[in-house]
């Protein structure tokens, strides 16, 4: 089956409220007629506009999890879930405190809180429309969504916890810069929010002004996790080095091969 033809079918499926697996066993049955404007204005829309199949249908999967997303965050990516995967590797058996770091749509909250109910997950962003999404999702899931706490910060400072009390910290921060966005699908350039892609001119930025924050907020012993671009690996393990408040970074591979997760545990 060919990507056109899947998409079709995940429109629509949307616009009826049918299952895939009915649209297929019962290619025959004719499609009311409101439901069928909707197909195709979601047709067009995409075809025309571009539009990702996710903002028009308002749904992603997320670690199992069915999100609701729409042109105030990012959409969540299959990479970003090994950054879930590598703060549970590291967590410890007890209960922690951990922040998700511009917690966009909650993706990464909830899959931790999910994972994990004997943790809490303070989730972090800058845009109120960002949190307006997170809180839907927290609400469309209440069993982890009740472990969930929202804060608008601008990365750490609205935070205000006692020094050391943070275990773990994931950050899935911008990372890209102004001059890659012409480079970009249509999909992601015309329709996700700029403000979540680009860090600026230096797209390593915002990630390393969190370091100091995050190593001033972390547990000796407790673990920075950052979601980047292939190419800033070496710019980031450079800095936690530097820092001197960090252990030697260990950098994760995403599905594809590509350099994605950087590690570091804050030292005494």
């Amino acid at each position: 089956m060919g990507p056109a033809r899947l998409e079709a079918e995940v429109l629509l499926s949307a616009a009826t409220g049918w299952a895939r697996a009915r649209l297929m066993t019962y290619p025959e049955r004719v499609v009311p007629q409101g439901p069928r404007r909707r197909f195709e204005h979601w047709v067009e829309r995409r075809v025309r506009d571009r539009v990702p199949l996710q903002y028009l249908t308002h749904r992603q999967e997320f670690w199992s999890l069915d999100l609701y997303v729409d042109e105030r965050t990012l959409i969540p990516r299959p990479e970003t879930e090994c950054l879930v995967e590598e703060l549970l590797r590291r967590a410890g058996p007890h209960p922690e405190t951990w922040l998700d770091v511009g917690t966009g749509s909650a993706a990464v909250a909830l899959a931790l809180a999910a994972a994990r109910p004997d943790c809490r997950v303070i989730g972090l962003d800058i845009s109120p429309g960002a949190l307006q999404v997170a809180a839907l999702n927290r609400r469309r899931h209440p069993g982890p969504g009740a472990r969930v706490w929202l804060l608008a910060s601008d990365l750490l400072q609205a935070v205000q916890v006692r020094r050391g009390v943070v275990n773990r910290i994931a950050a899935n921060l911008p990372y890209l810069s102004a001059a890659e966005i012409p480079t970009l699908e249509p999909e992601v350039s015309k329709h996700e929010p700029r403000r979540a892609l680009v860090a600026g001119e230096n797209a390593a930025a915002l990630i390393l002004r969190l370091l100091p924050q995050a190593a001033d907020l972390l547990a000796a012993g407790g673990t920075l996790h950052l979601e980047m671009a292939p190419p800033l690996g070496a710019a980031i393990t450079a800095a936690l080095r530097d820092s001197g408040r960090f252990s030697a970074a260990e950098i994760r591979r995403d599905g594809l091969g590509l350099e994605r997760i950087v590690s570091a545990v804050r030292l005494p």
